[in-house]
């Protein structure tokens, strides 16, 4: 019984001292977070918004508003299709929801997004059982998930106006409607990987078991949607 008992109050102090620990890490991005946004608009003029946000018409500061919103719904199905990836459904969306709009919303004001956002992440989904280890499996998917609709975007946009991206690394059309349609290759590739069987990424207690053909394509449509509605 003392055994027992010994092992519990040990237990016990570490659930605590590791609460402590998430209460500290929270206090600390609220207070950069903080301190970022009051450095950040120190320098903004008002009135200068003001009159921009008036010289447009009604409709396409409304347009870009519904767009803005739309974009921030968007990000929160990375968490929810990452969540059922892993295993993880037992985190209601709500939740996912909420993990993916601060995470992503302090991560990137702050920067290393990785940490920062995974920090936020690791508060949120620790109170749900997710261990380091499943956030960093989350944090995978999310970041397979953006680069898969990024290369569809990019691969179909340098195939279609090389010249657009011409404007940004110089280099002739046929050059840059290669490198679109190599990376459109890859992609299709990618889906034919995923497609004949499933497939594992990692191993041991980091094995994260990839999304399916049918999955992938989920996933794909997410990241393009990110992006249009971000553009």
């Amino acid at each position: 019984m003392r055994a027992r008992d010994v092992n519990a109050e040990a237990a016990g102090f570490s659930r605590i001292r590791w609460r402590s620990i998430g209460v500290a890490l929270s206090a600390l991005i609220i207070a950069a977070s903080l301190a970022i946004l009051w450095r950040r608009l120190q320098h903004l003029d008002i009135h200068r918004v003001g009159a921009a946000l008036a010289a447009k018409p009604i409709h396409k500061v409304i347009a870009a508003a519904c767009a803005i919103a739309a974009s921030y719904v968007t990000l929160t199905f990375y968490d929810w299709f990452a969540l059922r990836t892993i295993g993880a459904r037992q985190v209601p969306y709500r939740i996912a929801a909420l993990a993916s709009f601060t995470s992503y919303s302090i991560g990137h004001n702050i920067g290393a997004t990785v940490f920062t956002g995974g920090a936020v992440r690791y508060r949120i989904y620790s109170a749900f059982g997710l261990t380091l280890i499943d956030i960093a499996k989350l944090c995978f998917v999310t970041g397979l998930t953006f680069w898969l609709g990024n290369i569809t975007v990019l691969g179909l946009g340098m195939v279609y106006v090389p010249s657009a991206a011409g404007a940004v690394d110089h280099l002739p059309d046929w050059t840059n409607r290669a490198i679109g349609l190599a990376g459109l290759l890859v992609l299709v590739g990618y889906l034919a990987y995923v497609g004949h069987k499933p497939r594992s990424f990692a191993s041991g207690r980091w094995q994260v078991t990839l999304p399916n053909r049918r999955l992938t394509l989920v996933q794909i449509l997410i990241g393009i949607t990110d992006l249009s509605l971000s553009a």
